[in-house]
């Protein structure tokens, strides 16, 4: 009888300290809150809009890593892609966590595609655009070609690289988030989403196309989407996790679906299998000679 008084009087002071101490007041994010910082939206000039991330290469310089097919045509003249359009205007959030106010850059697309500080991948979709030169602040070296339109006191989120994941390390069934930009989602005339804050896609790594060296993950991509960062969630023990970049969304994978048609034939319709196609970091790093 004791020992359940002790018992009844033990749980009152747990639920006392609950109430003076509420659990969501230690309550931590399952994500890092410094990687939601990590997806760039990018706006081009036709009005067309991706995702991509920063990352510093080891000369110090910092580009912008999206994907190809975001900037260029798939046609080469002369070994040299068609670019879509002239332009584009980068807006990501800065690293610290309680400025909301968008660092904003504008690049002309044209200027740094001609000057050699616009790289892309011979095979892989890939393209890594120079915005930072080494060797100055982050605010007063940005490259040629690029202008700062605004710039808040914190400076810009890069990936770091002791983070990133090659091909050959990441592990099949493991948590990934999708971070980006979708902005072909909801409806214009209501919208239910802010088209100008990143969100989030959860899935796991479904498997690896050796062929290919690609990563498949069971996570749907829209458009929006590409050029997009990719994160795998690693268990190192009970309590700790690491984030690692793993690569760029670059497409979803579709299936055909076949529907009966009122004349009684079938119809065939492409969809979204939820399933997306991401470009290891193997191929950013190799373009940006690490």
């Amino acid at each position: 009888m004791r020992g359940i008084v002790k018992a009844v009087s033990a749980i009152s002071f747990l639920a006392a300290i609950l109430c003076l101490y509420p659990i969501s007041a230690y309550s931590m994010s399952a994500f890092p809150e410094i990687n939601l910082r990590y997806p760039v939206l990018v706006v081009l000039d036709n009005g067309t809009a991706a995702s991509g991330f920063y990352l510093r290469d080891k000369y110090g310089n910092v580009y912008l890593v999206s994907a190809r097919h975001v900037f260029l045509g798939e046609n080469r003249k002369d070994g040299k892609y068609a670019l879509k359009t002239r332009g584009a205007t980068l807006f990501s959030y800065p690293s610290q966590l309680d400025v909301n106010e968008p660092i904003v850059l504008k690049l002309d697309l044209a200027y740094l595609y001609d000057h050699k500080n616009f790289r892309v991948h011979s095979s892989g979709d890939i393209a890594a655009i120079k915005v930072i030169e080494a060797g100055n602040t982050d605010r007063g070296n940005v490259a040629n070609g690029v202008k700062i339109q605004s710039y808040p006191a914190a400076g810009l989120v890069t990936v770091p690289l002791n983070y990133v994941k090659r091909y050959n390390q990441v592990l099949i069934s493991n948590d990934v988030f999708l971070l980006g930009y979708p902005t072909s989602l909801g409806c214009q005339c209501h919208p239910q989403i802010e088209q100008s804050k990143p969100l989030l896609r959860k899935g796991i790594v479904a498997g690896k196309n050796d062929c290919n060296k690609t990563i498949i993950i069971d996570c749907p991509m829209y458009l929006g989407n590409s050029g997009g960062p990719v994160i795998e969630v690693e268990q190192v023990d009970a309590t700790t996790k690491n984030f690692y970049v793993i690569g760029v969304a670059t497409q979803f994978i579709p299936f055909q679906e076949r529907k009966y048609a009122a004349s009684g034939g079938t119809e065939t319709g492409v969809e979204n299998s939820g399933y997306s196609v991401v470009i290891p970091m193997d191929v950013v790093l190799d373009l940006l000679d690490w």
